[in-house]
């Protein structure tokens, strides 16, 4: 399970294009921290991975998901698109773009985008 929880923490730091450092800065600790967390070396706390879960925008069970056990919906894509812009949403600070944003999203949900 350790092994699954590290591979899955890796793969979901390169889907959002994440340094290990820019990780460790989310968690508080440093980048050679991180990289033990995605080797497997040392384990993730429950209260590291909610707070993983939350930066990557996913449900924590995320972490537990086997992609080869053949779960997939046929959906995977659309959720894995939907996780990648509720996460950089997350990491945005600026109020401005929030708002302009949200123009966008909402003109292209009214043209079926």
């Amino acid at each position: 399970m350790d092994v699954l929880v590290s591979r899955n923490l890796r793969k979901l730091r390169h889907e959002h294009d994440l340094t290990l450092s820019e990780i460790g800065s989310e968690l508080g600790i440093g980048s050679q921290q991180v990289h033990k967390y995605e080797t497997g070396r040392n384990r993730l706390s429950a209260g590291m991975l909610c707070i993983l879960a939350d930066l990557f925008g996913v449900p924590i069970q995320e972490f537990f998901e086997d992609e080869l056990d053949g779960r997939d919906t046929g959906e995977g894509d659309l959720l894995k698109a939907r996780n990648r812009c509720h996460a950089l949403i997350a990491r945005m600070d600026c109020t401005e773009r929030l708002v302009s944003i949200s123009g966008v999203l909402e003109a292209m949900s009214r043209r079926g985008g």
